[in-house]
C-alpha cells in the first residue's frame, strides 16, 4: 500500500510525500493494457494478439499516468480522512512532481508530493448567545421577479441563427466597410463584430435592423449609431489600434 512522509513547514502547513510501488499498480496496470490488447487493431497484428511489450510502448504511459493519478488522489484522500486534518483549500502539488519520468519497460517506485494547509481555529468577537441582531424583511416585487427571469433566460438561452424576424435582444453580426463618399475607401478600414439590437441608439437604424435581413446593406456613422463610447468602436470593435 501507498506509504506517506510528512515534513512540517509550520504549525499551519506541511509537505506530504506518498510514495505509490507497483505492488500498488502493477495489476491494474495489466488489467487496463490487457482491455486495450483485446480491442487494439493495429497495423501487422492481428485483433486481439498485439504483444504486450507493443502495447506498453504504445499506450503505456498515458494508461499508467491514468492510474497513478487516481491513487495517488485515493492515497491523498484517504490520509488526510484518516489523520483527521480540517484542511484549508485542497492539496497542492509541489514543483517536484513536474520532474516525474514514467517509464513502464521497468515498473518503479512513484513518489508525489503535495502541500497541505489546515483551516486555522478562531473566534468571532462580538457574536454570542446573547447578541441581537436586526433582521430587515426583503421585498421582492413581481415586477422585480420578472426581470430576473427574463435576465436568467437570456443568460442560459441556447444560440441559434436566424435569417430575418430580428428582436430587440437578438445579437447581430455587423460588418462594417469605411467609405469614400458612395464608395469604398481606397484602403478602407474593415471590420466585424457583434451588437444587439436595443444597443442601437439611431431610432431610424433600429427599427430598419428589426425589419432587415441577412445580406442587408445600411450607410451608418459607427461612431453615432451605438449606444458605445469612442474608446470601445475604436478599440475593440473597429480595432484601429491594430492598425499599422
Amino acid at each position: 500500500m501507498p506509504t506517506f512522509q510528512r515534513e512540517d513547514l509550520s504549525a499551519q502547513h506541511f509537505i506530504l510525500k506518498v510514495t505509490i510501488t507497483p505492488a500498488d499498480y502493477e495489476t491494474e496496470f495489466d488489467t487496463e493494457l490487457a482491455k486495450y490488447r483485446k480491442q487494439a487493431a493495429l497495423k501487422g497484428f492481428r485483433k486481439g494478439k498485439t504483444p504486450a511489450a507493443v502495447l506498453r510502448k504504445m499506450f503505456g504511459k498515458s494508461v499508467l499516468a491514468d492510474i497513478l493519478n487516481k491513487k495517488i488522489q485515493q492515497s491523498v484522500d484517504q490520509y488526510i480522512k484518516e489523520q483527521d486534518i480540517n484542511m484549508l483549500g485542497g492539496p497542492i502539488a509541489t514543483d517536484d512532481n513536474e520532474s516525474l519520468d514514467i517509464n513502464t519497460s521497468q515498473l518503479q517506485d512513484y513518489s508525489f508530493s503535495f502541500e497541505i494547509g489546515y483551516a486555522p481555529d478562531f473566534d468571532i468577537i462580538g457574536a454570542g448567545p446573547e447578541s441581537e441582531y436586526q433582521r430587515y424583511a426583503v421585498a421582492v416585487s413581481d415586477e422585480m421577479l420578472s426581470e430576473q427571469v427574463s435576465y436568467l433566460r437570456d443568460a442560459l438561452s441556447k444560440a441559434t441563427d436566424i435569417n430575418s424576424g430580428f428582436t430587440e435582444k437578438d445579437l447581430l453580426e455587423l460588418t462594417v466597410v469605411e467609405l469614400d463618399g458612395d464608395d469604398a475607401h481606397a484602403e478602407p478600414v474593415e471590420a466585424k463584430f457583434s451588437v444587439k439590437i436595443n444597443e442601437v441608439k439611431d431610432e431610424a437604424l433600429r427599427a430598419a435592423l428589426l425589419s432587415a435581413a441577412v445580406g442587408d446593406t445600411h450607410r451608418i456613422n459607427v461612431f453615432e449609431a451605438f449606444d458605445a463610447d469612442e474608446d470601445t468602436i475604436r478599440n475593440r470593435w473597429l480595432k484601429l489600434n491594430d492598425q499599422p
